[in-house]
Parts: C-alpha cells; structure tokens; sequence
C-alpha cells in the first residue's frame, strides 16, 4: 500500500515538473530540519574518513572516479583516494564492480544495490555530475 501511494505521489510530482509548475508554498523547515541541515557538512565529512578501499581487490578500472557526481574521487598510484567533499550517495561503493571500497568495513559483507533501471553509464553522463 506505501509502494503504491509513493508510486501515484511520484508520478503526480513528475507530472508538475513536465508541465513546469511551480509550488507557490516553500517546505518546512523545522527546527529539527535546520539543525541537520547546519550539521550536515561536518557529519557528510566525518563519514568520508571512513570510506576504505581494499587494495588486494581493487583492479584500478577507474569506475567510482567516473561515477562520484562531486568528483570527489581520485586514482593515486592506481587506486582510489576519496576527499572529505563527499555526499554520501554510495554510488562508488555500489558500483565497484570488485566490492573493493567499504565504509568503514561494514559494508564490506553487505549486498551491493543496482537500480536496474540504471546503468553505470546512465550514472557516469555530464549532466548528471555535481560540479
């Protein structure tokens, strides 16, 4: 019942965005809200440091510098090094096609997720990055 009352929701606000219409109301800001919102660079930071890349299994295919929409990663020497300037997307840990970067090892037995109505290519185009 959820999956479908996000479904008829999505569509609707997908049908507002072709049509171009523009909400006259601005979203909540809740106290709750703008705490996070003050918080978030430091904790999106934090998390960043935690980010592990398993050299044994990393083959240096360059996929999660080509998919961070930040460009927040770089290779060194054939490896990945990511930056504090990160958004939490996990596209780079989902897409590795080794399973070799973690966040901070907890991930490392986890399932990795691919929308499959989403190609890394799809993921990897211009307009999609955040610059």
């Amino acid at each position: 019942m959820a999956q479908r009352r996000s479904e008829k929701t999505a569509a609707r606000i997908a049908a507002d965005i072709s049509s171009g219409k523009k909400s006259k109301k601005r979203p909540p800001l809740y106290r709750l809200n703008a705490l996070e919102y003050k918080a978030w660079p430091m904790l999106v930071s934090m998390n960043a440091k935690k980010f592990l890349v398993d050299p044994a299994k990393c083959i240096g295919c360059g996929q999660c510098v080509r998919i961070c929409p930040k460009g927040n990663i770089h290779m060194v020497c054939g490896t990945p090094a990511i930056g504090a300037d990160c958004y939490q997307c996990l596209s780079c840990l989902q897409y590795c096609p080794q399973k070799a970067i973690s966040l901070g090892g907890v991930t490392e037995k986890r399932e990795r997720y691919h929308n499959p109505n989403i190609s890394p290519e799809l993921l990897n185009q211009s307009i999609i990055h955040i610059d």
